[in-house]
């Protein structure tokens, strides 16, 4: 689908919006919307978008809320906030989100695979991984013995989703590891909301990590920030990497001192050029060059300010080349 035809799709969804929320509102305080309600909601955000998943929850200031979810889709969570960004205002009956809400109240049962679960029952294990700022989780629940892996991982993200939201679960947890036997030490499900506003009043979003390690038998030196949370920058979905030739290269092809000095220099003016229009991640040297990365929006602004930069410095063999990575992939080559 392309971004006209999403356009065409949510400009129709809000027009169509008002003719059907108070049936929504009048099914939800009876306790039953209908297949055809359902269906009918269903089938106009699915014309937005095929994978996009839909839900109603209590809203914050209004009686319900309606939300879109990308289901952690980096490439697809732009698509909900347009629609968010064309919704027509919130009423005192609904409000709307881009993303899958904390769900306040008491844990709720799910019948997977024939078995039926309360939520309540799921204990968690953490750690905090200061250098990501993240906390990765351990998840156990006493029928977890009894569901394959998908289900297990349906459970644990339905739960974790309500105690957090989709976005706090894509903001502030790590890893996830489903595990068939209680560990020691675990806790309520609850207790880990207490951790994540720890962890959130503490972050930086600046968690440089320096390595250094060999790639096809040539040193490498990497600097990255590894606490960046991509989510916190939708709109900058392209993937720019900007390489320089040193001049003076050391015999393992990396930076010399002053060379170094005066490549950090150069870095910190394209960071100011840019402004807002990127976020930095990282460097590597490696056989002679100094690259550096950064995610943008606008690719041909950026370029143009890249350029700019350039010709303003010294006389060096500078490669720019700017891609969609609207996932982030270029985090991945460092773990």
């Amino acid at each position: 689908m392309t971004g006209a035809d999403e356009g065409k799709a949510i400009a129709e969804f809000w027009a169509w919006w008002p003719s059907v929320a108070s049936a929504l509102d009048q099914g939800l305080r009876a306790g039953n919307l209908g297949t055809e309600l359902r269906e009918s909601v269903a089938n106009r955000i699915h014309a937005i978008h095929s994978r996009l998943d839909w839900g109603l929850s209590p809203g914050r200031q209004a009686r319900h809320g309606l939300y879109l979810s990308a289901r952690g889709d980096l490439a697809l969570r732009p698509v909900a906030e347009r629609w968010l960004e064309e919704a027509v205002a919130p009423t005192e009956l609904w409000e709307f989100y881009a993303a899958r809400q904390p769900r306040a109240g008491d844990a709720r049962e799910l019948t997977l695979g024939g078995h039926d679960l309360r939520l309540g029952e799921l204990s968690v294990k953490w750690s905090v991984d200061d250098s990501r700022e993240v906390i990765n989780l351990v998840v156990h629940h006493p029928r977890f013995r009894d569901l394959d892996e998908p289900h297990r991982a349906h459970v644990a993200f339905v739960a974790l989703d309500d105690l957090l939201g989709e976005d706090g679960v894509e903001l502030w947890l790590g890893t996830v590891e489903l595990a068939t036997v209680q560990p020691a030490e675990t806790r309520p499900l609850a207790e880990l909301r207490q951790a994540v506003v720890k962890l959130e009043q503490d972050a930086t979003g600046e968690r440089w990590v320096s390595r250094q390690g060999d790639v096809d038998g040539s040193p490498v030196v990497v600097t990255v920030n590894r606490a960046i949370k991509c989510i916190r920058h939708l709109a900058l979905d392209q993937h720019a990497r900007v390489d320089i030739r040193l001049l003076e290269p050391n015999k393992l092809g990396l930076a010399r001192g002053d060379e170094s000095l005066e490549l950090e220099k150069r870095e910190a003016e394209l960071r100011e050029e840019l402004g807002d229009r990127a976020v930095f991640i990282g460097r590597e040297t490696h056989r002679g060059h100094r690259v550096l990365h950064l995610h943008a929006a606008d690719s041909e602004s950026v370029r143009n300010r890249i350029e700019a930069w350039k010709r303003r410095g010294p006389d060096r063999e500078t490669a720019i080349l700017i891609q969609p990575d609207p996932r982030w992939e270029v985090l991945r080559r460092w773990g």
